[in-house]
């Protein structure tokens, strides 16, 4: 039987870390993390084949990445399964915000500004100043192949949408139980032993995570604003949902 890699795409802020933990518990020793040095860095398709040959030697094999691209192809001695997880992406921002806010201020901007702006400045600030981040920054993930991009188009849509198509695992974090049964029965199918346990890290202390408090902190226009900036993640995201939808009826 050929070897397995599993490559979990790591969406920041997207409940990768519940997922990567629960991976480490399947692959323990054999659960790798690879991103580049380089904020908002691209670990290419020949990047993550280098690492492979030089990292991995197991039966089976898992690499955790923030900056990896979909597809993975061509990794010699390793059939390849891919996860990825998506989410709301007004629900992705408040995720952020909270994240920064509970780091004491550093070096990193986000940190700073979340602990010293509400959350509807600190969203002014991220749309007046950081295009790659305040816009359809899921579309983007799911769609590069070597950098990321400031203006993402419907075509880059359309390749972000036959990337998932083609993905095993595609999660989503508000059914994130259901994407957690459906990333074991795609283990199993495969041969691989052990199940992903659900934990849930880095979540929030608060309880309210909902459209409408979202819509309430940020306002009528600006609520507008970033829905308009994010129209393609959104329609991603809907696509996504229907992807698992479709998996968890098989």
């Amino acid at each position: 039987m050929k070897k397995k890699l599993l490559v979990h795409h790591h969406i920041f802020k997207n409940a990768g870390t519940s997922l990567k933990k629960g991976l480490r518990g399947v692959f323990k020793d054999a659960l790798y993390s690879y991103d580049s040095k380089k904020p908002g860095g691209v670990i290419t398709n020949d990047m993550l084949i280098s690492f492979v040959e030089d990292n991995i030697n197991q039966t089976n094999g898992c690499i955790s990445s923030h900056q990896s691209c979909l597809p993975v192809s061509g990794v010699k001695e390793y059939e390849v399964v891919e996860f990825i997880l998506l989410r709301n992406p007004l629900s992705r921002f408040l995720s952020m915000y909270n994240y920064h806010k509970k780091i004491s201020p550093s070096k990193a901007k986000l940190d700073f500004l979340a602990n010293e702006l509400s959350f509807k400045d600190f969203m002014i600030w991220l749309v007046e100043n950081t295009k790659t981040v305040s816009s359809n920054f899921q579309t983007n993930f799911c769609s590069r192949t070597h950098i990321n991009r400031r203006e993402i188009t419907e075509s880059d849509l359309m390749i972000a949408k036959n990337n998932l198509l083609n993905t095993e695992g595609v999660g989503i974090v508000e059914r994130y139980n259901e994407s957690i049964t459906l990333f074991n029965n795609i283990l199993k199918t495969h041969g691989i032993s052990g199940k992903i346990k659900r934990y849930k890290e880095n979540r929030s202390k608060q309880n309210v995570d909902t459209i409408a408090y979202i819509e309430k902190q940020l306002g009528a226009d600006l609520f507008k604003q970033i829905k308009e900036l994010n129209a393609l993640d959104f329609r991603l995201y809907d696509f996504a949902n229907i992807l698992l939808d479709k998996k968890s009826n098989q």
